[in-house]
């Protein structure tokens, strides 16, 4: 009896810490996204893109529908900063490109699970996203240019 007491108690505190953990690190990752110039900024803003739009599942998941915008909005600001990071810097364009649509795809699926009043707000997102990957294929292979 005590073992199984035990085993519940320790049960809940690590569900505690890990709420704990995840806040702190997502609090980390937006820190070192907002601090990011340049190169690095392509490396660790589609990580902090990905983080809010994972916090955004959470906050509908437990029905806070306006916060969870805000968080969605919050991941397209980060997107945009990586892709014009990595289009400045002309450094990990790729692995920006393939983050960009990971995190399109993503919103999708969230998209999905929302109702229907709450989903044009998130393909705004989704098509702000898709936006950033054209931009930057784009500069990528340079199709701006006349090439002869």
């Amino acid at each position: 009896m005590r073992i199984v007491l035990l085993i519940i108690v320790l049960t809940i505190l690590s569900a505690n810490g890990s709420a704990a953990n995840r806040e702190q690190s997502l609090a980390e990752v937006r820190a070192r996204a907002d601090a990011a110039r340049g190169e690095d900024c392509a490396k660790v803003c589609p990580d902090a893109a990905r983080a809010m739009t994972e916090e955004s599942n959470s906050l509908f998941n437990q029905g806070e529908v306006e916060n969870g915008h805000a968080a969605m909005r919050d991941a397209v600001a980060y997107a945009r900063k990586a892709a014009q990071a990595s289009i400045e810097s002309r450094k990990k364009q790729k692995q920006t490109e393939i983050a960009l649509r990971k995190l399109a795809k993503r919103m999708t699926d969230i998209k999905e699970t929302l109702s229907v009043d709450d989903r044009a707000s998130v393909q705004e997102a989704i098509d702000q996203v898709e936006a950033l990957r054209s931009e930057l294929l784009a500069a990528m292979f340079d199709m701006k240019k006349d090439k002869r």
